[in-house]
């Protein structure tokens, strides 16, 4: 099959659910320098108490002149926006957190995707069929799809998840007259919607990339058309923090998250990140953690180690990516927050053979040049990014929380000893702990660790007598075990009895 090689900006011709459609493919990530950005003369205070406006501008006056109050966010109005000199933004917010009272300060940081644009489709999603990757099929084998229990929250540029009229205050930012739900999305069930960039609850995608995102965790599956999603059960609460252009600021992703807190989300997806430490989205995250939730995030697309936000915080799965070779994508960040691989493409190579550039596939609008044209037909894209390896992620934690796997320490600690492991032997600073193992971490085969007790050793001969360490649990105590073993540990079966 010849390569389909479209630039986003070019006209695309699709027929929404046809099978005869085109596949569509974006330009390749180009890594870009970091940069540290925020708003120009805003800063993000959080209180520990409400204060009325006269306290906020009384404390305000404790750290210097011409403070105005902008605005007190409505779902934690303990947090408010001040207005601030330009150029002082960083020095006001640190003056702010040394105040009494203040639980964080930092300017108002803008947030961007992490990402490029690119069942019967199903061939051609290598992230979910390829043999000894993810284990997504194995793993289907033990919990096919989740319990709608589950609740999975997107913070991105909105979901096209329902027919709507498109608001006066929004036609300059869309083309058309009416947001349509992706019809690959027609099963999944929607709760909860919240839009933080017009403040009204119809986060309707703009732009194209969240649409994409929720396909890979939820979008219809075993239909007989399209494409597969991982988690699709579960419930998917859509809330727009990126605007139009795929950019929005520390203000509305805050905003997001704590909405999703209080309104019973059991997983945060977010493919979207910037750089520059942010005290208010940090806590935020580690509110929304303290409550149970298990957030992950786009580990970034600049293939350094700068700290990127908030996939750096500790309470977030930090997710690069990886292609078809189970390699590091060229664009992936590392480093020390490092914690999760998954599948994110790579739109240079064909290294699956099939006829199509190595990146993920999935529905979402068939216009995605800025502003969308909502007329133009659904179409299936391959896009490439650590955005797109964060849902696999996102949905794997949806499918162990489905399987009565949960905590989000209790979580994150499976998902690490059920990795495979990719690079020096245990975590490193280019692939974390691994690859997600779905299958695994699900609890659906136990790994064996074997440890000479004499010296510590993992490497032992056959003979040796050795301690084994389980880092799944098994489905009963056993009483008798036995085993056999290969040179290599992925070649040992095991069997039990109990009783």
């Amino acid at each position: 099959m010849r390569k389909l090689v479209y630039a986003f900006l070019a006209t695309l011709l699709s027929a929404a659910g046809a099978q005869a459609e085109r596949l569509l493919v974006a330009e390749p990530t180009v890594p870009q320098s970091v940069e540290v950005r925020y708003v120009e003369g805003e800063v993000i205070v959080w209180f520990t108490r409400v204060m009325d406006d006269a306290e906020v501008l009384a404390a305000a006056r404790e750290v210097g002149p011409t403070i105005g109050l902008k605005e007190r966010s409505e779902v934690t109005p303990e947090r408010v926006l001040l207005s601030v000199p330009t150029g002082r933004e960083e020095e006001y917010a640190r003056r702010f957190e040394l105040l009494p009272g203040v639980l964080a300060a930092a300017p108002n940081f803008i947030y961007r995707l992490e990402w490029i644009p690119d069942d019967y489709y199903y061939p051609y999603q290598w992230n979910f069929n390829k043999v000894n990757f993810i284990y997504l099929e194995e793993g289907w084998d033990i919990n096919r799809g989740g319990d709608s229990s589950v609740v999975i929250a997107v913070l991105d540029t909105g979901v096209a998840y329902e027919e709507y009229t498109v608001p006066s205050y929004e036609q300059d930012e869309v083309i058309g007259g009416t947001y349509h739900q992706a019809p690959e999305l027609s099963d999944v069930t929607f709760v909860s919607p919240y839009d933080f960039i017009h403040n009204d609850s119809h986060p309707n995608d703009q732009h194209g990339h969240g649409t994409h995102v929720t396909g890979t965790l939820a979008q219809n599956t075993d239909n007989g058309t399209g494409t597969a999603g991982m988690a699709f059960n579960c419930r998917v609460m859509p809330v727009q923090v990126l605007n139009w252009q795929g950019s929005s600021q520390g203000w509305s992703v805050a905003d997001g998250i704590d909405w999703a807190r209080t309104h019973s989300a059991d997983v945060i997806n977010m493919s979207l990140g910037g750089y520059g430490y942010d005290s208010v989205l940090h806590q935020a995250c580690i509110d929304a953690y303290n409550a149970g939730i298990v957030l992950a995030a786009a580990a970034g697309n600049e293939d350094t180690d700068d700290p990127h936000y908030p996939s750096g915080f500790d309470e977030v799965i930090c997710v690069g990516a990886v292609r078809y070779d189970s390699t590091r994508a060229y664009y992936s960040n590392y480093g020390e927050d490092q914690e999760m691989m998954a599948p994110g493409g790579d739109l240079r190579v064909d290294q699956d053979g099939d006829g199509q550039w190595d990146g993920i596939l999935q529905q979402t609008y068939g216009d995605l040049d800025p502003p969308v044209d909502l007329d133009v037909p659904f179409n299936y894209w391959f896009f490439e990014g650590t955005s797109m390896a964060c849902p696999h992620v996102a949905a794997a934690v949806g499918l162990m929380i489905s399987e009565g796997i949960t905590g989000p320490a209790n979580i994150r600690a499976t998902l690490h000893a059920t990795a495979t492991d990719l690079g020096p032997t245990g975590w490193d600073e280019q692939y974390g702990y691994g690859l997600i193992n779905v299958e695994q971490a699900l609890g659906g085969s136990v790994m064996l660790m074997a440890t000479d007790p004499v010296d510590g050793k993992a490497n032992v001969g056959l003979n040796a007598n050795v301690v084994l360490t389980f880092n799944t649990a098994m489905d009963t105590d056993p009483s008798e075990l036995t085993f056999t073993c290969s040179p290599n540990p992925g070649g040992w079966t095991r069997a039990w009895s109990s009783g």
